[in-house]
């Protein structure tokens, strides 16, 4: 489960890094280097089934977030008023 900005964007990284699994996989799935199909199948379902709950923690963290993230940078932004005291 995602409870902070941090967390989020460290799955979203992983994202990415499951995407790139997968499409290697997939583009490796045309070579015959000796790997049993059934094999390939279940590192294919493995990775789908990962991206899928990383991305459903993604969706849920989205929902439940205070904030969206368009009004984020502006909340975080410095007061310059407040350092001239």
């Amino acid at each position: 489960m995602i409870e902070n900005d941090a967390q989020y964007e460290l799955t979203r990284a992983a994202v990415e890094r499951f995407e790139i699994a997968l499409a290697g996989l997939l583009r490796e799935t045309d070579r015959t280097d000796g790997v049993h199909p059934l094999l390939r199948k279940a590192q294919e379902d493995s990775i789908r089934s990962e991206l899928e709950i990383v991305q459903r923690q993604m969706r849920t963290y989205d929902r439940n977030r205070p904030t969206s993230r368009a009004l984020r940078p502006a909340a975080q932004s410095v007061d310059r008023t407040s350092l001239a005291d």
